[in-house]
């Protein structure tokens, strides 16, 4: 009855890589290697209560 949206409008998520490895960690977060559809990726996760003050901080490393 309905279409599938286009892959376009569709947001991407943690839950829609493959974790293989933990690369480490630093002041802001941990850095995991993952996969999806056969691309590597470095995704970092930051823990939002941790940072409360420095949002400067961490939108400067969402930008990088």
């Amino acid at each position: 009855m309905f279409d599938e949206p286009d892959r376009k409008d569709k947001k991407i998520g943690p839950m829609d890589f493959n974790h293989i490895s933990s690369l480490g960690q630093g002041a802001f977060g941990e850095v995991y290697l993952v996969e999806k559809d056969g691309r590597f990726y470095a995704m970092k996760a930051l823990k939002k209560r941790r940072y409360n003050g420095l949002i400067n901080f961490v939108i400067t490393e969402k930008e990088v």
